[in-house]
């Protein structure tokens, strides 16, 4: 990706050793089993990506300071409050080849035949 970071020359941006994530939480109420409708909404428009920077950085050769070495950290935020950082390599490196969703899909108004759940928050 191409951009400005305030540093002069090529940063390769890589992820801090230990992600580190809050605390879950074990409120029962904020979870409601609402019976899936199929309507398509956008129900994480609070939840945003954020790129910042630990400061740690490092040429990886001592003869070429043009390149270096930038440790970043990207962060899932809810409504500004911060949630997890993102171990961007690592989901990289074992994400699966594919992912499979088996399901037989109701015809229109037989929704309730279907034990179907779905997370909005």
């Amino acid at each position: 990706m191409v951009g400005n970071i305030g540093h002069s020359g090529m940063a390769f941006l890589i992820s801090p050793l230990n992600a580190k994530i809050r605390q879950p939480s074990h409120d029962a109420s904020r979870v409601s089993h609402v019976a899936y409708d199929y309507q398509e909404l956008d129900t994480f428009g609070a939840t945003s990506l954020r790129l910042s920077f630990t400061g740690w950085m490092m040429p990886p050769d001592t003869e070429n300071t043009e390149v270096f070495l930038l440790e970043s950290v990207v962060s899932v935020q809810d409504n500004g409050k911060w949630v997890a950082d993102l171990d961007v390599l690592g989901i990289e490196r074992d994400r699966p080849d594919s992912i499979e969703f088996p399901c037989d899909c109701p015809p229109d108004g037989q929704i309730d035949s279907f034990d179907l759940v779905y997370i909005d928050c």
